[in-house]
């Protein structure tokens, strides 16, 4: 099936330096989400509230993210995994699809936000 490509325009995401704080119960170390993290996956659940699953099917998706950073600071990688994490099942299935990633960044103090661009894959020819 052809399909378009899809644009998504949502929130700056956090950096992924960010996403999990440590809580120590007794001997033990628990990873949980933060505050920071769980305010960014409400976010782009209330942006992305009128989408039912783009990419339902399992496709290899390519995917291309433009993000435009508040302030001039950071690192291009930083805020892609939480970004691409909140859109599992919103967007598509899971962000294992993805088998093409390409990352633009920019900065825009007065609209910080990403643009993602959704596109099924090119079929890939295996080999005997």
């Amino acid at each position: 099936m052809s399909r378009l490509p899809t644009l998504l325009v949502l929130p700056y995401p956090p950096s992924a330096n960010t996403l999990y704080r440590t809580v120590v119960r007794g001997k033990r170390a628990i990873p949980i989400k933060s505050a920071e993290h769980r305010e960014y996956f409400e976010a782009v659940a209330r942006a992305t509230r009128d989408v039912q699953l783009l990419w339902p099917e399992e496709a290899p998706l390519v995917v291309t993210l433009r993000l435009f950073r508040p302030r001039r600071v950071g690192d291009v990688d930083g805020p892609v995994k939480a970004l691409l994490d909140s859109l599992n099942g919103r967007a598509w299935v899971d962000d294992s699809q993805i088998v093409e990633l390409h990352v633009f960044r920019g900065d825009d103090k007065a609209r910080p936000r990403v643009e993602v661009s959704i596109s099924p894959a090119a079929p890939t020819r295996s080999t005997p």
